[in-house]
């Protein structure tokens, strides 16, 4: 559950699904925030729910997924270094 790998684990699936959104287009539905709809069309739930869904994977891959491979990076080292001294 924790540990380096799950961190790498998890920093990739933020990644894969941000990743998806992007090519599933869903970027366009980010008007919504500003308060206009996609394509001027009119404004639906389902517009909110998309572009808040490509917002939220999007600071995802951008804020949480590098401090998960750093946290990964020094647990790894940190273990590593304890093992090497053992020694």
């Amino acid at each position: 559950m924790f540990s380096p790998g799950g961190f790498l684990v998890r920093a990739v699936l933020i990644g894969t699904a941000f990743l998806a959104c992007h090519l599933l287009g869903l970027r366009e539905y980010t008007t919504v925030m500003s308060g206009s709809a996609p394509g001027g069309d009119r404004l639906h739930a389902v517009h909110t729910v998309l572009g808040t869904a490509y917002a939220l994977f999007y600071f995802g891959s951008t804020v949480a997924a590098p401090v998960l491979v750093i946290a990964a990076g020094l647990w790894w080292a940190a273990g590593w270094a304890s093992r090497r001294a053992v020694r």
